[in-house]
């Protein structure tokens, strides 16, 4: 059976891509009257009255030297009236970000080949500089990059005591818009954005990144091949076994470095060589026939499951590719053409099912990957995600929340 590529899932994956994992969305299942009172505290948050700070490290290498809005020069860490500007140069006020241009400086004495500078969109009153909505601009080769996967980003250089500035386009702001528009926070109701300078790579082979310098490896073939499943404390279902080419893989419990933070996550690790030997197939397709036993934890019958795996290693040349086609039962928004293709699930309460990764979707993860010159055999880790889970009474779980959508 072939399972189809659900497209409308992209912007759950997206919004997982871009968040801190410290982050945590209000329950969309508010008591009785709370609408009204969302609709006026929302009122309260749009101010005209705009603030484009910087989230500073001890000894930053790179220094922001200039910024401006719609043309317009502001002060870092002043306050501004959109509503002034947009008198000034046009468009719409709720754009307020519109055209941002930020002058950097290399403070170092070496020459800088890679540099990454994000935007970060506190979601909500929070200090930790670790938490909120990150858009990311990326200049240059990452020092890990190698092989065919290194010739897809554009070099850089940036020479000691000299300046680059970097320009938000219409396509940058319309992404940031379409991520917060999916946090329920529009960018006319963001007052503050802190512009956070994330890694800093020098013509060396040095890396500077959140204070500390390092020496970064460059990204090799390993036998030694991880599979990894994101952890959410109130999941309605689990991964109870996992196994690939019929080969059984044990789990261990691990933190992991996600962005600034640590998350726990169930590792799967194991040799490829060993799991081809026993299980048969090519070593490098090491997803091959992967399988997951599912269990329904919740108490209510489960009618849809949603999956996706990433593959962090490819964010050395652009965004962590995700692959997010894989799921059971039917989706209730999906097309009738869709739905005719796919099995219907009726997952009881403590029962399991078991879902079977086929040779199509291996061959189709793959010719993903190759789109941005990755092979599979070539990267050393996946990650597995539980994106949707869809209970009987059209309650939905995603990203560790609940919600029961609107009948419009």
């Amino acid at each position: 059976m072939t399972r189809p590529r659900i497209c409308f899932l992209c912007s759950l994956v997206a919004l997982t891509l871009i968040c801190a994992t410290g982050v945590r969305i209000e329950s969309a299942l508010p008591p009785q009257g709370a609408a009204s009172s969302n609709s006026h505290q929302a009122s309260l948050q749009r101010t005209d009255e705009k603030i484009i700070g910087r989230d500073l490290w001890v000894d930053d290498p790179v220094d922001i030297g200039a910024l401006a809005v719609k043309g317009v020069p502001i002060e870092l860490g002043k306050k501004f009236s959109a509503k002034l500007i947009t008198e000034q140069s046009g468009g719409l006020e709720e754009d307020w970000f519109e055209n941002l241009e930020i002058t950097v400086n290399n403070n170092s004495d070496k020459r800088i080949t890679y540099l990454q500078v994000s935007l970060r969109f506190p979601l909500f009153d929070n200090s930790d500089s670790s938490v909120g909505m990150f858009y990311h601009f990326v200049l240059g080769v990452d020092l890990r990059a190698s092989g065919q996967a290194a010739t897809l980003a554009e070099p850089f250089s940036l020479d000691a005591g000299a300046s680059h500035t970097i320009r938000l386009n219409e396509k940058d702001l319309k992404e940031i818009k379409k991520r917060l528009e999916m946090t329920k926070k529009p960018l006319a109701e963001v007052n503050k954005v802190f512009i956070h300078i994330s890694v800093v790579g020098y013509e060396d082979g040095l890396q500077w990144q959140a204070g500390k310098y390092v020496r970064p490896e460059k990204q090799r073939q390993s036998d030694n091949k991880v599979i990894e499943k994101m952890i959410y404390g109130n999941e309605p279902c689990e991964v109870s076994e996992l196994s690939v080419k019929n080969v059984k893989i044990a789990s261990i419990e691990r933190l992991v470095q996600y962005g600034v933070t640590k998350t726990p996550r169930d590792s799967y690790e194991f040799s490829a060589r060993s799991v081809a030997k026993n299980g048969g197939g090519p070593e490098e397709d090491w997803l091959e026939n992967l399988k997951l036993t599912i269990k329904n934890k919740s108490d209510k019958l489960i009618t849809y499951i949603g999956l996706s795996i990433q593959f962090p290693e490819t964010e050395v040349n652009g965004p962590t590719m995700v692959d997010t086609s894989l799921n059971l039962g039917i989706h209730p928004k999906a097309p009738a053409e869709w739905a005719n293709r796919s099995a219907p699930l009726a997952l009881l309460p403590g029962d399991t099912v078991t879902f079977t990764l086929s040779a199509q979707e291996l061959t189709s993860i793959k010719k993903f990957l190759a789109s941005r010159k990755f092979q599979l055999a070539g990267l050393n880790k996946a990650v597995i995600r539980m994106e949707t889970v869809i209970l009987e009474d059209g309650i939905t779980w995603s990203g560790g929340n609940f919600s029961k959508p609107s009948k419009s």
